[in-house]
């Protein structure tokens, strides 16, 4: 949102597009039960998460990640975010990313 590289128009939009997607899939997320339907996945998974995520709450997201097996995971919690640390703390958030595909490329 601080991001110099974008006008109003393109900010506007991607809020206009966050609220598309949520009323799209809402109704069709909200049947899905993740801890029976996702038990195993073949690739690495990183979740982020903000402290103050009141949306998707943390302890629901380490739960989440300690019963999935898969063969590298990770939860990376950020302390001063609540739902979007991407853009509460978008430099570290930015940081994080490269440190992932830093890790996963090297192997």
């Amino acid at each position: 949102m601080v991001s110099t590289e974008y006008n109003f128009t393109h900010k506007l939009n991607y809020f206009k597009s966050c609220l598309s997607s949520a009323k799209t899939m809402y109704s069709q997320v909200m049947k899905i039960d993740f801890f029976k339907e996702l038990k195993q996945l073949d690739i690495p998974m990183f979740f982020i998460a903000g402290k103050y995520d009141y949306v998707t709450p943390t302890a629901l997201v380490e739960k989440f990640c300690d019963e999935l097996d898969a063969p590298q995971k990770k939860l990376i919690v950020f302390d001063n975010s609540g739902h979007l640390p991407q853009l509460e703390e978008h430099e570290q958030f930015a940081e994080i990313l490269i440190k992932i595909q830093s890790k996963l490329i090297s192997k």
